[in-house]
Formats: C-alpha cells, structure tokens, sequence
C-alpha cells in the first residue's frame, strides 16, 4: 500500500508543566492544531511508548522520539525531550483558510480529486523509459507562483514533470517537497493520469477558492475558539476609534475598530478591552 507524502512536521515537546496532560488531551490537541500549529507541548508526565502507539493508531504519521533544534534546512544540533511527527496530507482537507487569512491548498487532496493515482515511481524508471522513446516531459513548480495573486499557499510545494498523450490527457510524475531548499530535498515520483488539461490544471495550478467572507469566516472561528469566546459586544455608549494595531480577531491594520466585551467560556468571566473592526463585530453577531 503506497501511502501520501507524509512531509508535514509538528513538533510535541514534553515540558516540566503543561496544561495537557494526558495522552487523550495529546491528541485533541494534534486534530484540533493540525492546520496550523507546528509545536504543542505536554506535561513529561505522560508514559512516550503509550503516547506514540496512541498516535500510531489515530493519525497516519511517521514518528521519531526526541525533537531537533530548528527547522528544515537549519537544524542547530540540540534534542529536547518530545515526539516529531511527520503527517501524511491524507490527514488535511483539500482547501481551508490559515489564522493570517492565508488560503491554503493540499495538493495531494487536489491531485486526487481531479486525477487518477496510478502509483509511485520509486526508481526513476519513467524517465528512462520517456528518454528510451524519445519523449520529452513539461516541467514546473508550484514554488513558482503560490500565495501569489490570486493563488493559494500551498501545504508543501510540489514539483511535476507530465508528459501529453497523443488521444488527449496528461500524465504526471509529481514530486513533494520534504523541506530545505526549494530546488532539492523531494520525494520519489507520484503518478497521476488526467483525462484532460482541464482536470491537470485545477490540481497543479489551482486559483482561490474562498472569497472574503468565506476567509473571514474562518478567521472568526479561530479568533473565538483560541480566546474561548462565546460571542462579542460591543461596549455600550463607545464609538469606533482609529488604531494602527488594527483588529486583534482579523489582524487588519490601521483601521476603525470598536471595544468590545466577551463572555470567556472556560473562566465564565466577561473579557473586556477586545478590539474588533465593524466587519468582524458584523460576521460574529450577524454571519453576514
């Protein structure tokens, strides 16, 4: 069984005290942050063997004990006490919105989606044969135009080679990016056969999907999940002040925005002193 690129890394650090502390807790935390959070930490109490067969059976993942310093292409050479995961783009949707308003896209979701998988080339041995009849293959790089425009960012940058049929369609050879520098470090080819260009294109070169209320949508969740805010009010009798901070719920700067109360739904006290620009007071309290 051949199985997605698993190339996405979060980092769980055991620490001295922590919040989460048991290996249910662990988990939640990995399902609730895995679209955006690399490094969750958990109380060094928790027994690593059971926590890493917990994780074995709830997520498709490679796992190594132990966390390095840095990050892809900048390690420093230190190891803490923890657990790296590398998880598999199986375990992420197809599109979604990041916390900065960033759309994000799965290639692997998309490539699935639009194409038949046909399986991974682990040896190379598609290019020898194109070289063997004398094909030539079309090659690109998502590096060369995600999170520009109106193009998404995408989970890891990837690298196709597609050769044309003569009856119509395409088939591409499609390497994931492992991290590092953009022009090496990818994995073995994975194929993927397209009935026509149409379908190639909206899996390797997707537009945006969400406008900007579907983007503040998600935005908003995020702002009153990560504050544990039921809902927000704006304080009677205030008006709307200039700030060059901007909007603490959507990070737009220099901006009108109104103070505003909160009822925090884990110390069930009223938060106060949240700033919050008309057009996310509108969506919370309204949708719209």
């Amino acid at each position: 069984m051949i199985h997605a690129p698993h190339n996405n890394e979060i980092k769980l650090i055991s620490v001295k005290e922590s919040p989460i502390k048991t290996i249910k807790q662990v988990i939640q935390s990995i399902r609730q942050s895995i679209l955006f959070d690399t490094q969750i930490k958990f109380c060094e109490t928790i027994n690593t063997k059971k926590l890493i067969s917990s994780i074995k059976s709830s997520f498709e993942c490679t796992v190594r004990e132990g966390v390095t310093g840095g990050c892809y292409g900048a390690r420093d050479g230190s190891t803490q006490k923890g657990i790296t995961l590398w998880v598999s783009a199986s375990e992420y949707p197809g599109r979604w919105v990041n916390r900065d308003g960033t759309e994000m896209v799965n290639y692997w979701a998309l490539l699935n989606e639009y194409g038949t998988f046909r399986g991974q080339d682990e040896y190379g041995a598609a290019e020898r044969m194109a070289s063997l009849f004398g094909l030539e293959f079309e090659s690109d790089n998502s590096y060369n135009y995600e999170g520009s425009g109106q193009r998404p960012q995408g989970l890891s940058t990837i690298n196709f080679n597609y050769l044309r049929r003569e009856g119509g369609g395409i088939i591409s050879f499609v390497e994931f990016h492992f991290g590092g520098d953009v022009r090496g470090n990818y994995s073995n080819p994975y194929i993927f056969e397209f009935d026509d260009e149409d379908a190639f294109y909206c899996a390797a070169h997707p537009f945006e999907f969400f406008d900007e209320t579907e983007k503040r949508h998600y935005q908003v969740n995020y702002f009153l999940q990560d504050n544990n805010l039921l809902s927000l009010s704006p304080v009677e009798g205030e008006k709307p002040s200039f700030s060059r901070n901007g909007c603490d719920c959507c990070d737009s700067l220099a901006t009108d925005i109104y103070s505003c109360n909160g009822y925090n739904t884990k110390t069930n006290e009223i938060d106060t002193g949240i700033e919050v620009c008309y057009e996310c007071l509108c969506y919370i309290n309204n949708g719209e």
